[in-house]
């Protein structure tokens, strides 16, 4: 077990927004964090997703049980909630070029 992981899920569990619990969990948890953000935003520029992945893994936090391995629940966390949020951008993109793609046709046929 990892003092300093399992400390801050614990803290995070109570406090989500606590910064230092925050940067804790990212530099005790870095490369597993990195590789997730790798792994699921290749060329989407992953290091503007680092903070939102941080926020989220802090928000779940309080569903981290004491009794678990802290870094594998890290791991497994970070791996959900990055491609939670590549799912939603790819959701937001498509929303918008089908609204755009309909505002185009709208504006072609009243032009018309």
């Amino acid at each position: 077990m990892d003092d300093r992981t399992y400390s801050a899920l614990l803290t995070l569990a109570e406090n989500a927004n606590d910064a230092d619990a925050q940067a804790a969990l990212y530099n005790e948890n870095r490369a597993a964090i990195e590789a997730a953000m790798q792994h699921w935003f290749t060329g989407l520029g992953h290091d503007r997703a680092a903070k939102t992945v941080i926020l989220r893994i802090a928000k779940r936090a309080c569903y981290f049980y004491p009794y678990e391995d802290s870094r594998a629940w890290v791991v497994n966390c970070a791996d959900l909630e990055c491609r939670r949020l590549k799912d939603e951008m790819e959701r937001s993109s498509r929303d918008y070029r089908h609204a755009s793609a309909g505002y185009d046709a709208q504006s072609r046929h009243s032009r018309g």
